[in-house]
């Protein structure tokens, strides 16, 4: 009856929240569901959940003063638009008991029961509203301030499920990307962070770095800032760093600046000085050849394809010093060099030296007009040893 009387007291509250919210705009990109639909579907959800009873109608119409038909009329509807982020809006429904909120998923429609807000058993929700596909929500609460004794801990739901399975203690930052989900905790000063990836559950956490500061997702990529531990805190410098979910690499997209990172984009970062002066740094995450400890320049970059380093054949070919011929009717490069000569095929796995056949992980290709081959297979060919340096983005190769 406790729990009955508080519920009775916040739909009060709720339905102010309603009169001072209605008016409030939104805009919502074309492919993502409006607001007014995902309103929609989080009233139909709560009215198929908890269906209207006459039990429950002669209670607030006889013990609350209110009017049948009124009441019936707003009975599950969205009183509060508690947030809303690019992945989805978090509402509170009228009828409910106090503190029970619902996140609608800006994609897929589907509706999520949270809790927080209003009572403090239930937590205060601070938002951070993210999803893993359609099957985990996210978002930061105190529900377990108690426990943990940290400002916002992150909540994991299972949609499907429908409730909450886990927490992450004291957690200021979420990203998602290739598969994982990535993590770092509050800190009101410049002080190195645990960047830590996680399983979308929120199980099996794996520190990346202990240097992190923020993070950004480009390209399912995750780009953090990171701070010089070498130096004192009064002369900070800091680094952009880039991690792959796909193969657990790092690369150093620069090197250390003075300053701290105000802003990470996918090509360039924004640094700022304790004046708040900003310089604009790009990020050098290019892939380098390095032959005899000479680099080669290129008029199309190396790429990396499946694991493997492509690059444009007649520059590697001729820094290894070998001839180099063209058959446009077969696609067939021939490259020749001492005893040694290798055929590769456009589009074909093997790889000939002196007619004994290699398979390679990734044929040569065409990539803007320009022809890549794979070059630890063609320099290993000629009998130099490869070494890569996935720090740097660099490959070595030493001719014998």
């Amino acid at each position: 009856m406790k729990k009955r009387l508080l519920s009775l007291f916040m739909i009060a509250v709720m339905m102010f929240a309603l009169v001072s919210t209605t008016a409030f705009a939104y805009n919502s990109a074309s492919e993502k569901i409006s607001l007014d639909e995902a309103k929609r579907l989080a009233t139909e959800y709560y009215k198929s959940k908890y269906p209207l009873t006459d039990e429950t109608i002669n209670f607030f119409v006889n013990d609350f003063g209110w009017n049948r038909k009124e009441f019936i009329a707003k009975y599950g509807s969205v009183t509060e638009i508690v947030d809303e982020t690019d992945e989805g809006y978090v509402f509170v429904l009228f009828g409910g008991d106090a503190g029970d909120m619902y996140a609608v998923n800006k994609f897929s429609g589907r509706v999520t029961h949270i809790f927080g807000h209003f009572q403090d058993d239930y937590g205060i929700y601070l938002g951070g509203l993210k999803y893993y596909e359609d099957k985990y929500l996210y978002y930061y609460s105190e529900r377990y301030a108690d426990i943990t004794g940290s400002f916002q801990d992150l909540i994991i739901c299972d949609i499907a499920e429908d409730k909450e399975i886990c927490y992450i203690a004291d957690v200021a930052e979420i990203e998602v990307a290739g598969g994982y989900i990535f993590t770092l905790p509050y800190s009101g000063m410049l002080y190195p962070l645990p960047l830590t990836r996680h399983n979308p559950d929120g199980s099996n956490p794996q520190i990346i770095s202990n240097e992190a500061r923020d993070i950004r997702v480009y390209n399912n990529n995750v780009y953090y800032s990171a701070l010089n531990t070498n130096n004192d805190y009064s002369n900070y410098s800091m680094q952009i760093r880039k991690y792959n979910p796909q193969t657990g690499t790092t690369a150093n997209l620069t090197d250390y600046c003075y300053g701290y990172v105000k802003e990470i984009y996918n090509d360039h970062a924004v640094f700022a000085d304790a004046n708040s002066k900003e310089t604009i740094v790009r990020y050098n995450d290019e892939i380098k050849i390095i032959i005899n400890n000479n680099r080669l320049s290129f008029d199309q970059l190396p790429i990396i394809i499946d694991g493997r380093t492509l690059v444009p054949l007649r520059a590697i070919f001729e820094a290894l010093g070998a001839t180099v011929d063209w058959d446009g009717n077969t696609q067939t490069v021939t490259a020749t060099r001492d005893n040694k000569v290798i055929k590769i095929t456009i589009g074909d796995n093997k790889l000939y030296v002196n007619n004994n056949v290699t398979v390679l992980d990734v044929p040569a290709q065409i990539v803007n007009n320009r022809t890549l081959v794979p070059v630890r297979a063609v320099s290993e060919a000629f009998g130099c040893n490869v070494d890569w340096d996935g720090n740097t983005q660099t490959v070595y190769i030493n001719s014998k």
